[in-house]
């Protein structure tokens, strides 16, 4: 049975960040299978202590092109169930179970995406220094469901793990089997796997209450490899390997959009879309590997975080993301268009910089760009892995631009301000000034409590009825921008008049849904939000549970209007706990925010 679903969303995230230092779930994975060992070149077993017979040149980092040469090893392919293959669950700590016994999990097969060389004891050291060499595998496109006593309550999709390998020290090659009986000195250290993984959860199908247990990271899950062991015996199938580790899941600490392509390099160039990930690839050239010459995959994963290490002298703002590459192919070229809407600095395109560093290496200039319109630049003839990330010189930045600002006399006879912001970042808040003259130096300060801003690279919408300014005639506005380093910037005056008709105002140039505030609230109170809509549109405003059904609707037309939801859906009926999205829709515009409702 589950406990009480009327748990309240309080009590729940009260919950999720007190676990944060332990997962919500944890499973014993016994015997999982890698096989398909056709992927990239790892090694060769190749020694000068060995029989001559088995012998290349005596270095086992260099791959032997004879063709009678039998002893490559290659990384697996696949990763997934087995014959033996068992996945329990040892621990969960949330309040929707009442035992691990009760939990169980899934997955599909996981796919290699991405092979690259690396050093496992210093990082910045050549790879393939002995006893240090190992390499970074990522698998992807898998597919999984939790299940509560046989349910399915959690669906996750695009699961990918990052797999570090550090290759095995001497006693680890001469306990192989007995060709290697006689071997000398180690590849790597010999120390096991490590690995994390991540992955976001489908809400069309999980349920509503367990999907809860991840709204603080967005529903984004972090998986984590603890104690990887590796149980395999290659005289018995030297095609296949198996692991034994612990699995923990949790609501992810940093999150992220990881995609892949499997380009036909018959039909070259090919572009790649992927809006998820905010990047678009076109790749120009491509030569596969592996075994069989079939490993021809590019991976590109889009991090929410601003990358660590120090930029360019020069450079000083960077975006709150970055993203890393990597591929399975032999060599490659490709262009990179990244989508920079998320900038969290307010920069003219001109400004950007495109930034590149290899794996563990210095960030530097990537000159070979075009900025295609005013949010994508284009880095070019892209022929390593590696990461890249958008920074802009020094100087101060813009904290605020608007695209609009005006009043107009509500339905009470007062005076109601909106403006709507096309950027924010590093921006304190707002205040609104009022005088009866166009002298700033005459102005009232209507709003001493900063109006906070929402630091949306995208921007925002707000609004501020006055209710202060009662008399008759005309007065005029002032809006203040305040920055968190304290500058500010002054936006007017605008002008209406109080106790005659009211006046018109101009429109703004695009339609925009604003943040919701209290956000979140609770149940017998209501949140607000601001919808404006651009001249000869209207549309509607619809509220959604995570189910996707539809609670409450309305209608917006051209100008400014704020919408307040009391929690209840059409009927009249209180709510569930939970988080909501309300979409604007018109007939060019279509935009989602989310809001929580709690007990």
């Amino acid at each position: 049975m589950y406990k009480s679903i009327a748990l309240t969303i309080v009590l729940l995230s009260l919950l999720v960040l007190g676990l944060q230092a332990q997962p919500l779930f944890t499973f014993a994975v016994d015997d999982l299978q890698s096989s398909g060992r056709i992927g990239n070149w790892v090694y060769d077993l190749d020694n000068p202590a060995m029989n001559p017979m088995f012998q290349h040149d005596g270095n086992h980092f260099t791959f032997s092109p004879a063709p009678a040469y039998l002893f490559h090893y290659y990384a697996e392919r696949f990763v997934g169930y087995g014959p033996t293959t068992t996945l329990t669950c040892t621990a969960e700590n949330t309040p929707l179970a009442n035992a691990p016994g009760e939990i169980t999990i899934q997955f599909s097969q996981f796919d290699l995406v991405s092979f690259r060389r690396v050093n496992t004891v210093n990082p910045a050291a050549p790879w393939d220094t002995p006893g240090q060499a190992g390499d970074e595998r990522v698998y992807a496109n898998s597919n999984g469901t939790i299940s509560f006593n046989g349910t399915p309550v959690l669906y996750l999709y695009g699961a990918s793990f990052v797999i570090t390998t550090p290759y095995p020290n001497e006693a680890q090659l001469r306990a192989l089997n007995p060709a290697t009986a006689t071997w000398m000195g180690s590849i790597g250290t010999g120390a096991p796997q490590t690995g994390y993984g991540f992955g976001e959860l489908d809400l069309l199908q999980s349920d509503p209450a367990w999907a809860a247990l991840f709204a603080a990271s967005n529903y984004k899950v972090d998986m984590v490899l603890d104690g990887v062991t590796f149980v395999t015996n290659p005289l018995v199938d030297i095609d296949k390997g198996w692991y034994d580790f612990d699995l923990h899941i949790s609501p992810a600490a940093v999150p992220f959009n990881a995609v892949n392509a499997t380009p036909d390099l018959s039909n070259l160039p090919e572009v790649f879309p992927f809006p998820e990930a905010n990047v678009e690839m076109e790749v120009l050239v491509g030569v596969e590997t592996g075994a069989t010459d079939q490993m021809r995959q590019i991976y590109l994963n889009e991090v929410l975080v601003a990358p660590l290490g120090a930029i360019p002298v020069g450079l000083d703002r960077i975006i709150n993301k970055h993203w890393k590459l990597g591929s399975t192919m032999e060599t490659f070229n490709v262009n990179l268009k990244f989508n920079v809407n998320e900038l969290d600095f307010a920069k003219a395109p001109v400004d950007w910089r495109l930034l590149y560093r290899p794996y563990d290496g210095v960030w530097t200039i990537w000159n070979d760009y075009v900025l295609l319109n005013p949010n994508s630049i284009q880095a070019n003839n892209v022929n390593q892995i590696g990461e890249f990330t958008v920074a802009a010189p020094l100087d101060v930045p813009l904290p605020v631009t608007l695209s609009y600002f005006n009043a107009h006399v509500n339905a009470q006879n007062l005076a109601e301000i909106a403006w709507v912001t096309a950027s924010e970042s590093d921006l304190h808040g707002f205040k609104i000034y009022a005088a009866s003259s166009t002298g700033l130096n005459d102005a009232l300060c209507l709003t001493p409590n900063v109006i906070l801003a929402s630091n949306s690279s995208s921007g925002s919408s707000y609004s501020y009825v006055a209710t202060e300014i009662t008399e008759p005639g005309t007065w005029y506005f002032w809006l203040e921008s305040i920055a968190i380093d304290g500058n500010n910037s002054f936006f007017g005056p605008i002008n209406i008049s109080i106790g005659s008709d009211p006046q018109s105002p101009s429109l703004p140039d695009r339609s925009s849904i604003g943040a919701a505030y209290p956000n979140p609230f609770r149940a017998g109170q209501s949140s607000s939000f601001d919808v404006v809509i651009k001249a000869s549109e209207n549309g509607t405003v619809n509220i959604y549970n995570i189910a996707g059904q539809l609670v409450a609707s309305y209608k917006v037309d051209s100008g400014s209007n704020r919408i307040t939801w009391n929690g209840l859906d059409g009927s009249g009926k209180a709510c569930a706990s939970g988080v909501y999205l309300y979409k604007l829709n018109t007939g060019a515009t279509h935009q989602t925010r989310k809001l929580m409702l709690m007990k």
